[in-house]
């Protein structure tokens, strides 16, 4: 049998499931939402298992979606989509696809929304604790011994997973995946550093700064310490709660900000080198490089430091002090 034929078989077993189950009824116990898949899922399940099998994965799964959708328009019968969903955006980002996988990893949980159910169990299965044991969580597990991070606590999976599940899921998904995106482009970086991976590197760095002033700004809105509707910025939200952790914030002398990408990197560099401790040199760091990179694009080689250093000289040390400065943020319950 062909790999088409395969799929031509399935696809007949889902238009007659199609026919005989009933349509989604959310009043239904959960597990009966996915009846009508069920069979065509278990005998599937082996396109998951080999990297080879992917592509066909997606086919196979890019079917059975558009066979679903084509009967609800024709028929007017609807089905909860959630299972299918969920299985084609693992196969997608499986296939490197992150942004449409994330996407369908969406629909799939918005098919559940019906239900009193916890968001993050689409991501608490097998499937998706591939990509985060080999694209992530390796990585940020390197903190404890990282000097430039200097955290005065473990980074363990325990610690790392209960984080990401503590957020809101489109959160979550911003940060796993703007990780996983910057270690990629380091590798690729590594190997022929250019202006379009020397770019993606530098938005993820914006994009974890942004988010973690986006999940302060939650936090202290639901702790009723800024009002809902006003705008403030991250020096506002920092004076909040850094003064009473005494670790010395803030700081005279060190830089919050830059007006171009030669001042940027020597107040970047200036912040390693001279910050009196490791959590006022996270803080800084992050600091800057959210209120510089939130206003200008520049991925320029030339533009060095005193000492000779590049922007992307500095970048390693600068992502483990951002990423750091979230853990911190995580450990001492501000975000």
């Amino acid at each position: 049998m062909s790999f088409q034929q395969f799929i031509n078989h399935y696809r007949t077993i889902l238009l007659t499931n199609l026919e005989d189950y009933p349509a989604f009824d959310p009043t239904s116990p959960y597990p009966e939402k996915n009846a009508y898949f069920e069979k065509i899922s278990s005998e599937t399940a082996n396109l998951f298992g080999y990297d080879g099998l992917v592509p066909d994965a997606e086919q196979f799964y890019r079917t059975m979606v558009d066979t679903i959708v084509e009967y609800e328009k024709q028929h007017g019968k609807i089905f909860n989509k959630g299972i299918v969903y969920a299985n084609l955006g693992i196969v997608l980002i499986s296939h490197d696809n992150i942004d449409e996988g994330i996407h369908f990893l969406l629909l799939a949980d918005k098919e559940d929304s019906l239900y009193q159910h916890n968001p993050h169990d689409i991501l608490n299965g097998i499937l998706w604790k591939q990509f985060e044991d080999r694209r992530i969580i390796p990585h940020l597990l390197q903190l404890n011994a990282n000097p430039d991070a200097s955290l005065h606590f473990p980074i363990d999976e325990a610690f790392i997973l209960n984080f990401l599940t503590s957020l809101e899921l489109p959160d979550r998904l911003l940060l796993e995946t703007t990780l996983w995106m910057i270690y990629r482009n380091i590798e690729f970086n590594q190997v022929n550093s250019n202006d379009y991976t020397r770019g993606k590197l530098y938005s993820g760095l914006k994009d974890l700064c942004l988010l973690t002033e986006s999940l302060l700004r939650k936090k202290q809105r639901l702790q009723g310490i800024v009002n809902p509707t006003a705008q403030v910025t991250l020096g506002t939200l920092f004076n909040n709660v850094l003064p009473g952790l005494g670790v010395g914030y803030p700081h005279i002398g060190l830089p919050m900000g830059a007006n171009s990408l030669q001042d940027f990197v020597n107040k970047v560099e200036h912040i390693l080198i001279t910050a009196p401790s490791p959590e006022i040199r996270r803080i800084y760091c992050l600091h800057i490089v959210r209120n510089f990179t939130g206003h200008h694009f520049d991925v320029s080689s030339h533009i060095r430091t005193p000492n000779g250093h590049e922007f992307f000289d500095l970048y390693s040390a600068t992502l483990t002090n951002t990423v750091a400065t979230i853990f911190y943020l995580a450990q001492t319950s501000l975000i």
